[in-house]
Parts: C-alpha cells; structure tokens; sequence
C-alpha cells in the first residue's frame, strides 16, 4: 500500500493542520488547569511543583 503522490501531499498538508487544531482546542484547557493549580498554590500559600 505505497501512498501516492497526492497521498503523501495531503497527509503532509493535514498532518500540521491537525496538530495546530489540537493545540487550539488543548490551549483553554491547559489554561484551566494551570491557573486552577496556580489559584489552589496561591489559597495553599506555597508552590507545589
């Protein structure tokens, strides 16, 4: 199953385009968490790393 040309084109185009998406959609929720860990450090009075 040797992909064609146009094959190879596509899942080179597709491939970023769907890795980029992923991180707008990963992005808030990365966002969330960080700034919820952040906020529960800040009431906690000390970093947890």
């Amino acid at each position: 199953m040797a992909p064609s040309v146009r094959g190879v084109r596509w899942s080179w185009f597709w491939w970023p385009a769907v890795v980029v998406y992923g991180l707008f959609l990963l992005y808030p929720i990365v966002l969330a968490v960080y700034g919820s860990l952040f906020a529960w450090s800040g009431v906690g009075g000390r970093w947890s790393f």
